[in-house]
């Protein structure tokens, strides 16, 4: 009979950190950017590692602040990357944030050597970092379907054309003038405010600001990107809107400006 209080085969351990890496977008010269910091031989995004006495999230806005000079914009977890081989030397799992932030917020960086690198034209990157950048790319896309999150990548007055424009940055496609401003008054998400803004040319634009507390139903978006997201977006839509019976959405065959 097998002695079963002999100790089985020993198995090496390896020390597990627990990280966080910070996508933050913000737009810029009329394209989608990314804050990236030099690191070995290449770029990465914000990162740290999770002290015992903080939040995951605390450590996020700690790398944040770092990098960008502060933490104190919109940030919201976004995925645990934890493949085995993920870093070379290491074992790390990391849980990603993304965070978005107008530029006239983080008109510079923390750091000297951080800089703003356009989604299209990426560097060279560490680890996994742009299959981070990927992923949080999707999500922000997924989300504009559902949520008001564009509004994040606007300054506090704003003009209709601004708001147009997040969206089509995003989403990487051109929308009908007349329908996008359509869809945003049947919203009442945003107000006139009693200001315009005075340009060289044409005549002065209508300045608005976001109002709506709680209003995830989408201006414009195309379908979302991801085959298990509408049932996640069923379920974040609140209760006040989902008593109006409606949610307005402008599908991507509606043409262009």
């Amino acid at each position: 009979m097998p002695d079963t209080n002999r100790p089985g085969p020993q198995h090496e351990t390896t020390a597990i950190q627990v990280g966080v890496e910070v996508v933050v977008f913000t737009i810029r010269d009329d394209a989608l950017h990314v804050l990236l910091a030099p690191a070995a031989a290449a770029w990465g995004l914000p990162n740290d590692t999770v002290r015992a006495d903080e939040t995951v999230d605390t450590t996020a806005r700690r790398a944040l602040a770092d990098v960008a000079g502060s933490g104190d914009v919109w940030l919201e977890q976004l995925y645990t990357f934890g493949d085995v081989h993920r870093a070379p030397d290491s074992r790390i799992i990391s849980v990603a944030h993304y965070a978005l932030v107008s530029a006239d917020v983080l008109t510079a960086t923390g750091s000297d050597a951080a800089r703003w690198w356009p989604v299209a034209t990426l560097p060279l990157l560490v680890l996994d970092h742009r299959r981070i950048i990927d992923y949080a790319l999707t999500r922000l896309r997924n989300k504009l379907a559902y949520t008001t999150v564009g509004f994040q990548l606007l300054p506090a007055r704003f003009t209709l054309g601004d708001l147009q424009r997040v969206y089509e940055v995003i989403i990487g496609r051109d929308m009908d003038k007349r329908n996008f401003r359509r869809k945003v008054e049947l919203l009442g998400i945003v107000k006139p405010t009693r200001e315009q803004r005075v340009s060289g040319t044409g005549r002065p634009a209508q300045l608005y600001r976001f109002v709506a507390i709680e209003a995830p139903e989408a201006i414009g978006a195309p379908e979302p990107l991801m085959s298990t997201q509408p049932a996640v977006q069923l379920a974040r839509i609140s209760p006040v809107l989902r008593r109006r019976g409606r949610v307005i959405q402008i599908t991507p065959g509606e043409g262009t400006r």
